[in-house]
C-alpha cells in the first residue's frame, strides 16, 4: 500500500522530471511548448474537492524559474497555493493580468473513454479533465510569458502578470496582486 507521503514524493518527482524536459528544449515552436505544458498540467489531478492545486502552482514555478521569470506561490493552505509571475515592463501602461484557475471538477472515470488525467492524444486532440476549463488557457498564458521572456527584443510598455488561482469560485484581490489597488 502506498502512503500519502510516498504519493506526494512521487508527484513532486513527476513534476520535476516534466519541467526538466521542458526547460531543456527551449527552442521549440510556441505551439509545441504550449501543448507540452497542457499535457503536463492535465496529468496533475487537481480535482476540487479536495483541490491539491499546489501541484500546478509548483509546476508553474519550476517552469518560470527555469526561464528566470520572477514568481511566487501565495495562499495560506499548503495544498491550495496560487501562483503569480510578473515580467516587468516600462510602466507606461497599467499591468496586464493573465488569469486562469488550476482546479477542475471531479471526474467519474467510468464516464470517460480515457483516464481523465492521462492527457491522451487522439486525432490531434488532447483528452483529459481541464483541457477546456481551464488548463488550456493556463498553458497558453504560460507559453506566452516564456516566449516573451525568451525574446529579449520585446519591450513591454506595462508589466505582464500571470495569476493561476487555485479555486475559481473563491476569488482573490486581483487589484492588489496587479499593483493597481
Amino acid at each position: 500500500m502506498i502512503t500519502s507521503v510516498q504519493m506526494r514524493r512521487a508527484s513532486a518527482l513527476v513534476v520535476v522530471l516534466a519541467v526538466a524536459g521542458v526547460a531543456a528544449d527551449d527552442n521549440r515552436p510556441l505551439g509545441e511548448r504550449t501543448r507540452q505544458y497542457l499535457t503536463d498540467l492535465v496529468r496533475l489531478d487537481t480535482s476540487n474537492p479536495p483541490g491539491n492545486e499546489t501541484r500546478v502552482a509548483e509546476y508553474l514555478k519550476q517552469v518560470a524559474d527555469s526561464h528566470q521569470i520572477p514568481c511566487e506561490l501565495l495562499g495560506s493552505d499548503p495544498k491550495r497555493k496560487n501562483f503569480v509571475a510578473r515580467i516587468k515592463g516600462s510602466g507606461k501602461g497599467r499591468p496586464l493580468l493573465l488569469i486562469a484557475h488550476s482546479d477542475v471538477v471531479p471526474a467519474d472515470k467510468k464516464q470517460w473513454s480515457v483516464d481523465p488525467f492521462s492527457a491522451e492524444l487522439r486525432s490531434g486532440f488532447i483528452y483529459g479533465r481541464g483541457t477546456e476549463d481551464d488548463k488550456a488557457l493556463l498553458a497558453a498564458e504560460l507559453a506566452v510569458m516564456v516566449e516573451i521572456k525568451r525574446r529579449s527584443n520585446i519591450k513591454l510598455g506595462r508589466d505582464l502578470i500571470l495569476l493561476s488561482e487555485s479555486d475559481e469560485e473563491m476569488g482573490l484581490d486581483w487589484h492588489r496582486l496587479a499593483g493597481t489597488a
